[in-house]
């Protein structure tokens, strides 16, 4: 287990650089004309495929410090941000094997991401419809979930600024910038729930979790 306070300065720090990112990129781009920062392939969408990578592999260090009943969480959580990468990424732009180019652009990758998030759902209601409500709901109030879920507040802004449904000038930088900020969120969220570090804190036994 790791000193919970290495979570604190890990959230602490990535807040200070997002917070510093946000000051940075506004000032170059109204200050300094370079629009070119919320472009396609540039320096915010690169760091929001830096922070999804991250946190992907934060939920899947879940897997290895909890038991199976406890996997959905992370699970749910890796496949949501493997899923933005591949929204985020042209994967055709790079020097990749084909097969990997087929798999992650165009009809393949959407063949491949509808197949993995029916295995999961079949994996979670084959595993976890016996949990107790009050498990759910313990979940839902966690700190952890809280944050990830404002995380995800900024991404429906920011879509609903890319559909021109919410209207002001420059949208794509403030739509850059919400996806930035709200893929930070959720990995602060991400690590906020690492269970390893969660010292002192007790993972109910599977028979606590389920109804009769």
């Amino acid at each position: 287990m790791f000193d919970r306070k290495i979570m604190i300065t890990i959230v602490l720090l990535s807040l200070l650089a997002m917070a510093c990112v946000n000051v940075l990129t506004y000032y170059l781009v109204f200050n300094s004309g370079m629009s070119q920062l919320h472009a396609e392939n540039n320096l915010l969408e690169n760091i929001q495929v830096t922070l999804l990578a991250l946190t992907t592999i934060a939920f899947l260090t879940h897997l290895l410090h909890t038991g199976k009943y406890h996997h959905l969480f992370a699970l749910c959580g890796a496949l949501f941000c493997f899923s933005s990468i591949l929204r985020e990424l042209d994967v055709e732009t790079f020097a990749i094997p084909e097969i990997l180019i087929l798999l992650g652009s165009g009809t393949g990758k959407h063949i491949m991401l509808v197949s993995l998030w029916l295995f999961l759902t079949g994996y979670s209601v084959i595993n976890y419809q016996k949990i107790k409500p009050q498990c759910w709901r313990d979940l839902i109030l966690e700190k952890s979930t809280l944050v990830i879920f404002l995380g995800g507040c900024l991404l429906i802004f920011g879509a609903l600024l890319d559909d021109h449904i919410i209207e002001v000038h420059h949208y794509q930088f403030y739509e850059e910038l919400l996806e930035t900020n709200g893929y930070l969120l959720i990995w602060v969220g991400a690590i906020m729930s690492a269970p390893y570090f969660k010292n002192g804190v007790e993972i109910p036994e599977p028979s606590h979790l389920f109804s009769e």
